[in-house]
């Protein structure tokens, strides 16, 4: 991180969440839809997220699919 000494770092002065909050100007809430290892990425960053365990319909087999929403 360029600019950055690593004291700073390592005092946690310039943390994402602290970053994030400075540029927006409030705490950010994520919701996170489908890949479960990016919504651990912003929890191990301290980011207020949530998961939603999603996947597209027929596992994405667009000929299932099809015929998915012939009977709906």
């Amino acid at each position: 991180m360029i600019g950055w000494g690593k004291e700073k770092l390592m005092k946690g002065e310039h943390s994402a969440c602290a970053r994030r909050k400075n540029f927006f100007g409030e705490d950010l809430m994520v919701v996170n839809i489908g890949i479960k290892s990016f919504y651990q990425e912003l929890k191990d960053q301290e980011m207020k997220v949530c998961h939603v365990d999603w996947k597209p319909p027929a596992d994405g087999d667009l000929k299932v699919a099809a015929l998915l929403d012939k009977l709906a």
